[in-house]
């Protein structure tokens, strides 16, 4: 039932019909509290954090995202880890705390590499590329969406990869290199 429920508010979620998605998502969390479902409780608390940050609701999304990262961390969970870290990286940035999100975003890809998982490294890699991005330093955004480029797309995630090509073509424009 827990899982359905989460289920039912990510499609909520897609539809943009984010009331019900988040009271979705937080009934499958008070579901797996109740049962102690450790790993379940990792994957409802990141995905409110990560809607809850869509949705502007950043101290909410801040306590999903940290909650979630130290049960991971806790369970021995390195892939959630990087996710959570990669996560609360996305937050910081759009709250205009580059520092920060570097510092997460810099976790997430040092874990992916450790782990061998091409797509957190990618995520962890694009993460700073936006980082450098917004902080307009070129040429260290475009090495990083480069790199993230080639992760993501030996991981065969070609929707990151899509991604990634936007964001540095949109550093080439922002650095005046239309070559």
């Amino acid at each position: 039932q827990a899982t359905t429920l989460d289920n039912l508010g990510v499609a909520y979620w897609s539809l943009r019909s984010y009331g019900p998605a988040i009271q979705s998502m937080q009934e499958s969390l008070q579901l797996v509290r109740k049962m102690n479902d450790r790993r379940g409780m990792v994957f409802c608390l990141n995905n409110l954090g990560d809607l809850c940050r869509e949705t502007g609701a950043y101290a909410q999304a801040q306590e999903y995202l940290s909650e979630g990262l130290a049960l991971a961390d806790e369970i021995g969970f390195p892939y959630a880890v990087g996710a959570f870290q990669h996560g609360l990286g996305r937050l910081f940035l759009e709250q205009g705390k580059p520092d920060q999100a570097d510092r997460c975003f810099a976790q997430a890809l040092a874990i992916g590499r450790e782990k061998g998982n091409l797509a957190l490294s990618g995520n962890g890699l694009c993460g700073k590329g936006l980082v450098h991005l917004r902080q307009e330093q070129f040429d260290q955004a475009a090495d990083c969406l480069e790199q993230a480029i080639q992760a993501h797309a030996e991981a065969g995630e070609a929707d990151y990869t899509i991604l990634d090509r936007a964001l540095l073509a949109l550093c080439c424009l922002r650095q005046g290199d239309l070559a």
